[in-house]
């Protein structure tokens, strides 16, 4: 029996840990990244010093997480002390308010600062302001430093300008329109560090596109020097929800009836794939798989699937499928045929972005049943985007009936409707 036993969660959480307090705020969820932020590289700006308050990045603390509006970010530890504190110290960042662990000699807290929209960090006493920060980023020396989240790459999604700077940038898809005629929008969430605009709004900003017509913008920098930027991406005219795709391929063919029975032969497989999308995370799948040689299986499904648990930043996800399957076997034209319902049920583990392999997915998935009268498997693993690849092993036993297929196809993208 397939068994799940795998689901990971991340929250927002607090660390109580050495002599300071670690704090961590917001909806978040640890993520992976693929640019190497460097610490050397962000300098804390003083706005408002004082010298009884220290306050510095914690090195090694680079953490990347995704936020509510799935932008994958990179945040840090900041350290701050401060000497001779009275009871009314406070620090303000980010909307939210700390209080430090302290004594008479010392004050201490350090909070996590998102490296690509810092913001201000306020030190309070009272109502009196002693210390106030930001951070400023040098360019990254490799080049390296623009992070085109993995939920981007289905749109060709390209930045021109800030090409040396940090910047982060995340994608959600939403369709517009009645349902079998949508159209797409595509949501561009994007974050950079020394950056804002013209009127001194920072960070975070949104862009909302519809059409493969490029946004252009001017920002400003700390000196108020300006940076052109354009962004472009290829959309869809179409959102389809019905997708269909055909597979072929040479399969190894087993077929017994009573004490008659041929061994494995080469056979010609065929297969139909339909996948039609209820929402973003649910939706009805169904398939078809006959393959011939003097005998005849044929294989259909019927299923619904649903996004059970998701894992390494949603790039894994674990999808129970629910529902039944038509048989039809003959072995030839002497003995007689066999059709029915049986009721196996399965899941599918879906490796999206696999191996670094932008918009390619590994599936590995299996259908079992196993009762006193009949038994039933069915394991696949598929490899590809559009066009895939797949190996596939069925087999199927009832009473003195036995048939079993084993072999390699490719799929092909078929009609897609509504």
């Amino acid at each position: 029996m397939l068994k799940i036993l795998f689901i990971i969660l991340f929250s927002s959480q607090v660390f109580a840990q050495d002599r300071g307090l670690h704090v961590s705020f917001g909806d978040v969820q640890v993520a992976s990244s693929r640019v190497n932020v460097d610490l050397r590289n962000f300098t804390i700006v003083k706005l408002v010093e004082s010298k009884r308050v220290k306050v510095g990045l914690i090195a090694h603390s680079v953490q990347w997480v995704r936020d509510q509006s799935n932008l994958l970010i990179p945040r840090a530890l900041l350290r701050i002390d401060i000497e001779n504190p009275s009871s009314s110290i406070h620090v303000s960042s980010d909307g939210a308010t700390f209080l430090p662990q302290q004594n008479d000699q010392l004050a201490r807290t350090e909070i996590y600062v998102n490296l690509f929209n810092p913001g201000v960090i306020e030190i309070k006493e009272g109502e009196y302001t002693i210390g106030k920060y930001t951070l400023y980023a040098r360019q990254a020396e490799n080049g390296k430093s623009k992070l085109i989240d993995y939920s981007c790459a289905p749109y060709q999604l390209q930045f021109e300008g800030l090409d040396n700077d940090y910047m982060s940038v995340g994608c959600r898809m939403e369709r517009l329109g009645k349902w079998g005629h949508e159209r797409p929008r595509l949501m561009i969430t994007w974050s950079t560090t020394n950056y804002t605009l013209k009127d001194g709004t920072r960070p975070p900003f949104r862009v909302s596109m519809q059409e493969n017509i490029p946004v252009l913008l001017t920002l400003v920098d700390p000196n108020g020097r300006e940076q052109k930027v354009k962004i472009k991406a290829q959309l869809p005219k179409r959102l389809h929800r019905l997708k269909t795709a055909l597979g072929f391929g040479p399969y190894q063919f087993k077929s017994e009836s009573g004490t008659e029975s041929r061994p494995n032969r080469i056979a010609g497989a065929a297969m139909l794939y339909g996948r039609l999308e209820l929402t973003q995370s649910s939706s009805l799948r169904l398939f078809d798989a006959v393959v011939a040689e003097k005998s005849l299986f044929n294989n259909a499904g019927f299923y619904f699937a649903y996004e059970l648990a998701d894992a390494l930043d949603s790039r894994i996800e674990i999808v129970p499928l629910l529902g039944f399957q038509a048989l039809y076997f003959r072995y030839d034209n002497e003995h007689p045929t066999r059709n029915g319902i049986i009721l196996p049920q399965g899941a599918e583990i879906a490796y999206k972005n696999a191996f670094g392999f932008e918009n390619y997915t590994l599936i590995a998935g299996a259908f079992y049943l196993s009762s006193s009268s009949e038994k039933y498997e069915n394991y696949w693993v598929r490899w590809g985007k559009r066009i895939f690849w797949e190996l596939n092993y069925i087999s199927w036993k009832s009473g003195q009936n036995h048939a079993s297929m084993a072999g390699l196809s490719i799929g092909i993208p078929f009609v897609n409707l509504f």
